[in-house]
């Protein structure tokens, strides 16, 4: 259900208003006891004033009078900062519940006078750009916030960056494989791919190269994960039709700043995970041709959470993930390949692709992501690397901070 109480943040000019009474002036005391004196009011406070601090990556009180107070409730909710649509309904098409503003640059914000997501309701954040919700009052979350990958679509604000991808093979005098792609990066490195090939006597074809961390700890500017690298092609004189992996989405960006006090419930969970990596395939049977195999595709890493307020209040069993997907199989003749898979909200680690060369797993926790597997026999394509976790930030101006909540990676708490 839609709360439409709409409270202003405007700007009030000072205003006056004049009460009856005696006075008693100096001179000659020719004033009049019974006339009414002007006496000049307090100014209502101004936007500015009631923020107390100032929020991360944007002028919250430059977005005009926020939206009225939402509150989710009972279904799975989807917001898209390209329309400002706030949307639910039926498998068979949303039904439009309010329509949102937005700023229209990047990040997208989507100002509310106050928000709360009971137990039963899932927000989802979709299209291409970070979202800010900032809320001009109090939030209370208890439900689910989601700006995460799905295999190689990004979520909210996830990047290329620099995907390192798989190598192909040249036209040697032996046939070579495809080297698989490198997992994404932010919080912490992407795990390398595996080689193409490393059967004796043939050419070795190398994997992507690791992802350095990107991004910032404070995560200002916002923004998301990278994808992982795509995997190497197959030999090009090759017949087989095999087809790389594609890399993994990164995570994206999500930043709620409250103005009053910000509650996570024991079922809140706020979710910007990585995509798993693409696998590799051949397309079979083939008649006078050669089988040889193409990399898998590298993991996505997880994106970025930004959470604050002058009091914020996390329960024990709240959590806040961030991880990275897990990379794809490379692919070897007919035989079976898998995709990575996407992250999770858990402690376990998002895992790879499996088939002859499978990939690594994503990276979770304080755990690295796993490289992909090397090639061992003649024509094998390399696994695609697992993706890094990302970044999630805890900022509180003047209340205590909270301690002892779910978290993965673990929560730069300030």
């Amino acid at each position: 259900m839609l709360n439409r109480a709409l409270v202003p943040c405007a700007l009030l000019a000072a205003c006056s208003f004049e009460v009856q009474g005696s006075s008693s002036v100096g001179g000659d005391g020719g004033g009049d006891p019974d006339a009414p004196v002007a006496i000049d009011a307090p100014v209502d406070p101004t936007c500015a004033d009631l923020w107390t601090y100032t929020p991360s990556n944007f002028d919250p009180c430059a977005q005009g009078a926020p939206n009225p107070v939402v509150t989710l409730s009972g279904a799975t909710f989807t917001f898209s900062p390209a329309t400002g649509v706030l949307a639910t309904g039926p498998t068979t098409g949303p039904t439009t519940v309010t329509t949102l503003t937005t700023t229209g640059t990047s990040p997208v914000i989507l100002s509310l006078a106050g928000l709360t997501i009971e137990p039963t309701a899932r927000l989802e954040i979709l299209g291409t750009v970070p979202v800010i919700i900032s809320v001009h009052g109090p939030a209370v979350i208890d439900g689910a916030i989601v700006a995460s990958a799905r295999l190689a679509q990004p979520g909210p604000g996830g990047g290329d960056c620099v995907a390192m991808e798989g190598a192909s093979p040249s036209t040697a005098p032996r046939w070579g494989a495809g080297g698989g792609g490198a997992g994404g990066a932010f919080g912490t490195v992407g795990a390398g791919g595996g080689f193409g090939d490393t059967d004796p006597g043939f050419p070795k074809t190398a994997g992507g190269t690791p992802m350095a961390a990107q991004g910032s700890a404070q995560l200002v500017p916002l923004r998301g994960g990278c994808r992982g690298g795509s995997g190497g092609q197959e030999d090009p004189r090759c017949q087989s039709g095999s087809t790389p992996g594609a890399g993994g989405g990164g995570g994206g960006a999500i930043q709620i700043s409250v103005r009053d006090a910000l509650t996570l419930g024991d079922t809140a969970a706020i979710a910007a995970n990585g995509g798993g990596g693409g696998r590799a395939a051949n397309v079979l049977p083939i008649v006078g041709g050669y089988h040889v195999g193409a990399g898998g595709g590298g993991g996505g890493s997880g994106g970025a959470i930004l959470i604050e307020g002058p009091s914020v209040t996390i329960a024990a069993n709240a959590i806040l993930c961030a991880n990275g997907g897990g990379g794809g199989a490379g692919s070897h003749q007919a035989e079976s390949t898998e995709d990575g898979l996407d992250a999770t909200c858990t402690s376990i680690a998002a895992l790879a692709g499996l088939g002859s060369n499978p990939g690594g797993n994503g990276g979770v926790g304080t755990t690295p992501p796993g490289a992909g597997d090397n090639g061992q026999r003649q024509d094998d394509g390399g696994g695609g690397g697992g993706g890094g976790v990302g970044r999630i930030r805890v900022r509180v101006t003047t209340g205590a901070r909270p301690q002892g909540f779910r978290s993965t990676p673990p929560a730069l708490i300030d």
